[in-house]
Protein backbone atom coordinates (compact mmCIF):
# COMPACT_ATOMS: atom_id res chain seq x y z
CA UNK A 1 0.00 0.00 0.00
CA UNK A 2 2.99 2.20 0.71
CA UNK A 3 4.30 1.73 -2.22
CA UNK A 4 1.31 2.50 -4.17
CA UNK A 5 1.16 5.73 -2.14
CA UNK A 6 4.88 6.38 -3.29
CA UNK A 7 4.77 5.69 -6.94
CA UNK A 8 1.33 7.79 -7.04
CA UNK A 9 3.20 10.85 -4.96
CA UNK A 10 6.19 10.35 -7.79
CA UNK A 11 3.51 10.61 -10.78
CA UNK A 12 1.86 13.79 -9.37
CA UNK A 13 5.24 15.16 -8.76
CA UNK A 14 6.31 14.38 -11.92
CA UNK A 15 3.24 15.99 -13.99
CA UNK A 16 3.64 19.32 -11.75
CA UNK A 17 7.04 19.66 -13.01
CA UNK A 18 6.32 18.99 -16.33
CA UNK A 19 3.48 21.66 -16.20
CA UNK A 20 5.58 23.94 -14.50
CA UNK A 21 8.61 23.40 -17.71
CA UNK A 22 5.82 24.05 -20.04
CA UNK A 23 5.37 28.12 -21.41
CA UNK A 24 1.75 29.31 -22.16
CA UNK A 25 1.69 31.02 -25.43
CA UNK A 26 1.12 34.81 -25.62
CA UNK A 27 -1.64 35.67 -28.28
CA UNK A 28 -2.54 31.99 -30.36
CA UNK A 29 -4.84 32.51 -32.96
CA UNK A 30 -5.74 29.49 -35.64
CA UNK A 31 -5.10 31.24 -39.16
CA UNK A 32 -7.89 29.73 -41.37
CA UNK A 33 -5.90 28.86 -45.08
CA UNK A 34 -8.39 26.95 -46.44
CA UNK A 35 -6.73 23.66 -47.02
CA UNK A 36 -6.30 20.34 -45.17
CA UNK A 37 -2.75 19.49 -47.53
CA UNK A 38 0.72 20.18 -46.29
CA UNK A 39 2.15 23.99 -45.88
CA UNK A 40 6.18 24.01 -46.18
CA UNK A 41 7.43 27.43 -46.28
CA UNK A 42 6.25 30.79 -45.44
CA UNK A 43 7.82 34.02 -47.47
CA UNK A 44 7.81 37.81 -45.63
CA UNK A 45 7.69 39.87 -49.02
CA UNK A 46 6.96 43.81 -47.08
CA UNK A 47 5.05 45.02 -44.31
CA UNK A 48 1.95 43.82 -45.84
CA UNK A 49 2.05 40.72 -48.16
CA UNK A 50 3.10 37.22 -47.17
CA UNK A 51 3.38 33.52 -48.72
CA UNK A 52 3.00 30.22 -47.63
CA UNK A 53 3.09 27.61 -50.26
CA UNK A 54 2.36 23.97 -49.67
CA UNK A 55 0.26 20.99 -51.67
CA UNK A 56 -0.18 17.28 -52.07
CA UNK A 57 3.38 16.37 -53.30
CA UNK A 58 1.85 14.23 -56.38
CA UNK A 59 -1.71 16.19 -56.89
CA UNK A 60 -1.85 19.69 -56.40
CA UNK A 61 -0.11 22.71 -55.16
CA UNK A 62 -1.65 25.46 -52.45
CA UNK A 63 -0.18 28.77 -52.46
CA UNK A 64 -1.65 31.35 -49.85
CA UNK A 65 -1.38 34.89 -50.29
CA UNK A 66 -1.72 37.85 -47.39
CA UNK A 67 -2.02 41.20 -47.86
CA UNK A 68 -2.60 42.32 -43.91
CA UNK A 69 0.38 41.04 -43.04
CA UNK A 70 -0.75 37.30 -42.64
CA UNK A 71 -4.03 38.10 -40.09
CA UNK A 72 -5.87 36.66 -43.44
CA UNK A 73 -4.91 34.62 -46.42
CA UNK A 74 -6.82 33.59 -49.66
CA UNK A 75 -5.90 31.19 -51.59
CA UNK A 76 -3.93 31.89 -55.28
CA UNK A 77 -5.07 30.06 -58.46
CA UNK A 78 -2.50 27.81 -58.89
CA UNK A 79 -4.70 24.78 -61.08
CA UNK A 80 -2.29 24.85 -64.07
CA UNK A 81 0.61 23.50 -61.15
CA UNK A 82 -0.08 19.76 -60.36
CA UNK A 83 2.33 19.66 -57.53
CA UNK A 84 3.14 20.52 -54.69
CA UNK A 85 5.03 23.78 -53.64
CA UNK A 86 7.90 23.22 -51.27
CA UNK A 87 10.32 26.80 -50.80
CA UNK A 88 9.51 30.37 -51.86
CA UNK A 89 11.69 33.38 -51.72
CA UNK A 90 11.82 37.08 -52.76
CA UNK A 91 13.43 38.10 -56.16
CA UNK A 92 14.14 41.27 -57.70
CA UNK A 93 11.53 43.30 -60.04
CA UNK A 94 8.86 42.09 -57.75
CA UNK A 95 8.91 38.46 -58.73
CA UNK A 96 8.39 35.45 -56.42
CA UNK A 97 9.96 32.27 -57.21
CA UNK A 98 9.23 28.78 -55.64
CA UNK A 99 10.09 25.27 -56.67
CA UNK A 100 7.47 22.55 -56.60
CA UNK A 101 8.05 18.46 -56.73
CA UNK A 102 9.30 17.26 -60.11
CA UNK A 103 11.53 20.38 -60.78
CA UNK A 104 8.76 22.68 -61.39
CA UNK A 105 10.59 26.09 -61.14
CA UNK A 106 7.64 28.36 -60.24
CA UNK A 107 7.64 32.34 -60.34
CA UNK A 108 4.59 34.90 -60.31
CA UNK A 109 5.38 38.87 -60.40
CA UNK A 110 1.78 40.06 -59.17
CA UNK A 111 0.78 37.37 -56.71
CA UNK A 112 -2.40 36.23 -58.92
CA UNK A 113 -0.54 34.38 -61.74
CA UNK A 114 1.35 31.14 -61.30
CA UNK A 115 3.24 29.70 -63.83
CA UNK A 116 6.13 27.22 -63.96
CA UNK A 117 9.23 26.01 -66.20
CA UNK A 118 10.01 22.33 -66.13
CA UNK A 119 13.31 21.94 -65.27
CA UNK A 120 14.57 19.16 -67.82
CA UNK A 121 16.82 16.87 -65.26
CA UNK A 122 13.23 16.30 -62.92
CA UNK A 123 15.61 15.89 -59.88
CA UNK A 124 13.62 16.13 -56.76
CA UNK A 125 14.33 19.86 -55.69
CA UNK A 126 12.88 21.15 -52.75
CA UNK A 127 14.37 24.89 -52.14
CA UNK A 128 15.01 27.68 -54.50
CA UNK A 129 17.06 31.39 -54.18
CA UNK A 130 17.31 34.11 -56.56
CA UNK A 131 20.98 34.80 -56.38
CA UNK A 132 21.66 37.40 -59.11
CA UNK A 133 19.48 39.19 -61.39
CA UNK A 134 20.10 35.84 -63.72
CA UNK A 135 20.89 33.17 -61.33
CA UNK A 136 19.15 31.09 -59.13
CA UNK A 137 20.35 28.31 -56.56
CA UNK A 138 18.35 24.99 -56.16
CA UNK A 139 18.83 22.25 -53.64
CA UNK A 140 17.06 18.88 -52.94
CA UNK A 141 17.47 15.17 -52.49
CA UNK A 142 16.17 11.81 -51.03
CA UNK A 143 17.65 11.33 -47.61
CA UNK A 144 20.94 9.64 -47.93
CA UNK A 145 20.50 8.40 -51.18
CA UNK A 146 21.39 11.64 -53.36
CA UNK A 147 21.47 15.47 -53.06
CA UNK A 148 21.52 18.26 -55.63
CA UNK A 149 22.74 21.77 -55.80
CA UNK A 150 22.23 23.26 -59.35
CA UNK A 151 22.89 26.55 -60.44
CA UNK A 152 19.68 27.78 -62.60
CA UNK A 153 18.72 30.53 -64.76
CA UNK A 154 15.36 32.46 -64.82
CA UNK A 155 14.66 30.26 -67.63
CA UNK A 156 15.53 27.34 -65.53
CA UNK A 157 18.28 26.15 -67.91
CA UNK A 158 21.01 24.34 -65.75
CA UNK A 159 24.37 26.04 -65.56
CA UNK A 160 25.97 23.73 -63.16
CA UNK A 161 24.99 20.59 -60.58
CA UNK A 162 27.05 19.11 -57.88
CA UNK A 163 25.69 16.08 -57.03
CA UNK A 164 26.07 14.46 -53.49
CA UNK A 165 25.17 10.79 -51.89
CA UNK A 166 22.80 13.27 -48.90
CA UNK A 167 19.69 15.05 -49.57
CA UNK A 168 20.24 18.86 -49.16
CA UNK A 169 17.18 20.17 -46.95
CA UNK A 170 17.82 23.71 -46.50
CA UNK A 171 18.94 27.26 -47.94
CA UNK A 172 20.28 30.60 -47.00
CA UNK A 173 21.85 33.68 -48.94
CA UNK A 174 23.75 35.46 -46.17
CA UNK A 175 24.44 38.04 -49.54
CA UNK A 176 28.08 39.02 -50.91
CA UNK A 177 28.32 35.30 -52.59
CA UNK A 178 28.50 33.28 -48.88
CA UNK A 179 25.64 30.44 -48.91
CA UNK A 180 24.76 28.09 -46.68
CA UNK A 181 23.42 24.72 -47.25
CA UNK A 182 21.94 22.05 -44.34
CA UNK A 183 21.55 18.34 -45.28
CA UNK A 184 21.75 14.64 -44.10
CA UNK A 185 24.95 14.45 -42.02
CA UNK A 186 26.50 17.95 -43.63
CA UNK A 187 26.51 21.62 -43.16
CA UNK A 188 27.86 23.35 -46.11
CA UNK A 189 29.31 27.03 -46.90
CA UNK A 190 29.82 28.45 -49.95
CA UNK A 191 32.00 31.79 -50.69
CA UNK A 192 31.60 32.34 -54.12
CA UNK A 193 28.09 31.92 -54.70
CA UNK A 194 27.74 28.23 -55.33
CA UNK A 195 30.71 27.70 -57.20
CA UNK A 196 32.51 25.96 -54.76
CA UNK A 197 31.34 24.49 -51.48
CA UNK A 198 33.29 23.72 -48.44
CA UNK A 199 31.83 20.90 -45.94
CA UNK A 200 31.59 22.25 -41.94
CA UNK A 201 32.40 20.39 -38.97
CA UNK A 202 29.30 19.53 -37.98
CA UNK A 203 27.93 16.07 -38.21
CA UNK A 204 25.38 13.51 -36.91
CA UNK A 205 22.12 14.39 -38.01
CA UNK A 206 20.00 15.20 -40.75
CA UNK A 207 20.10 18.89 -40.63
CA UNK A 208 16.94 20.49 -41.40
CA UNK A 209 17.06 24.02 -41.37
CA UNK A 210 18.89 27.43 -41.22
CA UNK A 211 18.42 30.39 -39.29
CA UNK A 212 21.29 33.22 -39.96
CA UNK A 213 21.04 36.41 -37.92
CA UNK A 214 24.32 37.80 -39.92
CA UNK A 215 27.14 36.80 -42.27
CA UNK A 216 28.76 35.38 -39.14
CA UNK A 217 26.23 33.77 -36.60
CA UNK A 218 23.81 30.89 -37.76
CA UNK A 219 21.76 28.11 -35.96
CA UNK A 220 20.92 25.19 -37.44
CA UNK A 221 18.82 22.14 -36.39
CA UNK A 222 18.55 18.38 -36.92
CA UNK A 223 15.99 16.06 -37.11
CA UNK A 224 17.05 13.95 -34.22
CA UNK A 225 16.75 16.63 -32.05
CA UNK A 226 20.50 18.45 -32.31
CA UNK A 227 21.01 22.23 -32.02
CA UNK A 228 24.30 23.69 -33.41
CA UNK A 229 25.65 27.34 -33.05
CA UNK A 230 28.15 29.54 -34.67
CA UNK A 231 29.97 33.35 -33.88
CA UNK A 232 32.16 33.00 -36.32
CA UNK A 233 31.08 31.99 -39.98
CA UNK A 234 30.90 28.12 -39.04
CA UNK A 235 34.62 28.17 -37.95
CA UNK A 236 33.73 26.33 -34.39
CA UNK A 237 30.54 25.36 -33.57
CA UNK A 238 28.79 25.11 -29.95
CA UNK A 239 26.58 22.08 -29.97
CA UNK A 240 23.55 23.93 -27.92
CA UNK A 241 21.39 20.05 -27.67
CA UNK A 242 22.80 16.93 -28.71
CA UNK A 243 20.13 15.07 -30.29
CA UNK A 244 21.97 12.03 -29.77
CA UNK A 245 22.00 11.76 -26.12
CA UNK A 246 19.93 9.66 -24.20
CA UNK A 247 19.71 11.92 -21.55
CA UNK A 248 17.95 14.75 -23.78
CA UNK A 249 14.39 14.25 -24.50
CA UNK A 250 13.88 13.07 -28.00
CA UNK A 251 12.10 15.78 -30.73
CA UNK A 252 12.01 15.68 -34.54
CA UNK A 253 12.91 19.34 -34.99
CA UNK A 254 12.02 20.44 -38.54
CA UNK A 255 12.94 24.30 -38.45
CA UNK A 256 14.34 26.71 -36.07
CA UNK A 257 14.16 30.77 -36.37
CA UNK A 258 16.08 33.27 -33.75
CA UNK A 259 15.01 36.76 -33.35
CA UNK A 260 18.32 37.25 -31.69
CA UNK A 261 21.27 35.54 -30.06
CA UNK A 262 19.19 34.84 -27.22
CA UNK A 263 15.57 34.23 -28.20
CA UNK A 264 15.08 31.66 -30.38
CA UNK A 265 12.20 28.60 -31.24
CA UNK A 266 12.14 25.44 -32.62
CA UNK A 267 9.15 23.63 -34.28
CA UNK A 268 8.64 19.71 -35.36
CA UNK A 269 6.81 16.29 -35.38
CA UNK A 270 3.89 15.90 -32.41
CA UNK A 271 3.14 19.45 -32.58
CA UNK A 272 5.89 20.75 -30.56
CA UNK A 273 7.29 24.13 -30.44
CA UNK A 274 10.20 24.90 -28.00
CA UNK A 275 11.63 28.79 -26.95
CA UNK A 276 14.46 29.25 -25.63
CA UNK A 277 15.90 32.54 -23.81
CA UNK A 278 19.16 31.74 -23.23
CA UNK A 279 20.68 31.67 -26.75
CA UNK A 280 19.40 27.71 -27.14
CA UNK A 281 21.37 26.08 -24.27
CA UNK A 282 18.05 25.34 -22.90
CA UNK A 283 14.56 24.99 -24.16
CA UNK A 284 10.92 24.58 -22.91
CA UNK A 285 7.77 23.59 -24.98
CA UNK A 286 4.82 25.87 -25.46
CA UNK A 287 2.05 24.50 -25.29
CA UNK A 288 -1.80 24.48 -26.84
CA UNK A 289 -0.40 23.53 -30.22
CA UNK A 290 -2.42 20.55 -31.89
CA UNK A 291 0.09 17.39 -32.38
CA UNK A 292 0.33 17.57 -35.63
CA UNK A 293 3.97 18.07 -37.54
CA UNK A 294 4.79 21.58 -38.18
CA UNK A 295 7.54 22.14 -41.11
CA UNK A 296 8.14 26.31 -40.66
CA UNK A 297 8.18 29.07 -38.09
CA UNK A 298 8.25 32.23 -40.04
CA UNK A 299 8.28 36.03 -38.39
CA UNK A 300 5.85 38.65 -39.61
CA UNK A 301 5.99 41.90 -39.90
CA UNK A 302 5.07 43.21 -36.64
CA UNK A 303 7.38 40.53 -35.25
CA UNK A 304 4.70 37.80 -34.55
CA UNK A 305 5.46 33.90 -36.06
CA UNK A 306 3.73 32.11 -38.22
CA UNK A 307 3.86 28.39 -37.36
CA UNK A 308 2.58 25.81 -39.91
CA UNK A 309 2.90 22.16 -41.06
CA UNK A 310 0.26 19.44 -41.99
CA UNK A 311 -3.43 19.13 -42.42
CA UNK A 312 -3.16 22.63 -42.98
CA UNK A 313 -2.72 23.70 -39.56
CA UNK A 314 -1.31 27.65 -39.61
CA UNK A 315 -1.20 29.37 -35.78
CA UNK A 316 0.03 32.57 -35.22
CA UNK A 317 1.56 33.95 -31.98
CA UNK A 318 2.95 36.69 -30.25
CA UNK A 319 6.85 36.34 -29.38
CA UNK A 320 7.87 36.89 -26.16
Amino acid sequence: MKSIAGFSLLLLSCLVSCKKDTLAPIRLTKVETHTTDPLYAAQLFNDSELIVVGGDRFLRSVILWSKDSGFNFQLAATANIPKAVYGVAKGLNNCIWAMAFDAKLVKSFDRVHWDYLQINNWQPYKKVLPIKSNLLIAIGGVSFDQGIISAIDSNGNILNNFLYNFECNDLKDLGDGMLLVAGYGVFMKSIDYGHTWETQSIKNDNFKSICALNENEYFTCGYNGSIYHTIDGGNRWECLRNGNALQEKSYRLLAIYFANSRKGYAVGEGGIVLYTADGGHNWKPIADFPNTTFRFISPCANGDLLIGGDYGALYRMQQF
